[in-house]
């Protein structure tokens, strides 16, 4: 079985994935400023791992700090207007300790048990002082599922195979770092029922699917046409999704770790499931 990264690479370097939206999307220009906001201090080098299209980066050069960007897209080194390397999260290639702080934001979800490990003692290995993490909170993998039009193969529209449900989570990933600095960012809708995306997707056909969704298995890009559904059923599902829905949860997470004195690398405790759809 490939990789969730190789999996999902044609996603990243489809034409049409960094379009800007990370730079001019008022949601996302909202959480780049913050993500700036909890930069410490007695930071000046900042490298962002898995910094796509370099949004936060320009955000940050633009208020002094030195920055550097690495990705493991082609397309997004060359939408890049910042110094960014081509590169795998799993095998940095930057020195021991080499800049102050290491962040890391929306690529966590998207790697394997296996990559995972590897990507944190990476990100670890590299920085100075801090880790500034970025993942989507509590997400329900179900919401955003996409169907392909071509073999019918069901997956993740975003390439996401985890979820990260609490900050023991992601602490557990940095054993001998200390988070000092939370936040969160935007509102996403839950579902409390359990199964209603699943009714939504497969009786309504309302799947997920973007200008750049890739199919992982055929690599199409033809979305699964939308199903003609009988007006009642329509109308019971869709009053069903807004009675056992609400806003409680925000888009992302952030974390900002510090390494303590005299810490070692060690090996990251991954307790949870990367696997599934919810």
């Amino acid at each position: 079985m490939e990789p969730a990264l190789d999996i999902n690479k044609d996603i990243f370097e489809h034409p049409e994935h960094w379009d800007g939206t990370t730079k001019t999307d008022p949601l996302h220009q909202g959480r780049n400023k913050l993500l700036l906001g909890l930069v410490p201090p007695d930071v000046r080098e900042i490298i962002d791992v898995g910094c796509g299209e370099g949004a936060f980066l320009e955000v940050a050069a633009a208020q002094g700090f030195v920055v550097q960007g690495m990705d493991r897209s082609q397309a997004a080194v060359r939408a890049a207007r910042v110094p960014v390397v081509l590169g795998s999260v799993a095998r940095l290639p930057f020195k021991d300790h080499s800049y102050d702080l290491v962040s890391c934001t929306e690529v966590l979800e998207h790697l394997d048990g296996g990559i995972l490990a590897e990507a944190v003692r990476e990100i670890a290995r590299v920085s100075r002082k801090y880790i500034l993490i970025g993942v989507p909170w509590r997400e329900q993998r179900t919401n955003q599922l996409a169907r392909c039009g071509s073999c019918g193969h069901v997956f993740h529209a975003w390439g996401h195979v985890r979820s990260f449900n609490s900050l023991k989570q992601i602490a557990s990933l940095f054993p001998g770092w200390q988070v000092v600095a939370t936040a969160s960012y935007g509102s996403q809708r839950t579902v409390i029922l359990p199964g209603l995306a699943w009714l939504r997707a497969h009786v309504l056909g309302r799947w997920t699917w973007e200008r750049s969704t890739v199919c992982p298995v055929c690599r199409g890009n033809l979305p699964k046409e939308r199903r003609k559904t009988l007006p009642m059923v329509q109308w019971l599902i869709e009053g069903l999704e807004w009675r056992m829905t609400k806003r409680v949860h925000p888009w992302w997470v952030m974390v900002v770790l510090h390494r303590n004195p005299g810490a070692r690398i060690a090996s990251p405790h991954i307790e949870f499931t990367s696997r599934g759809n919810g």
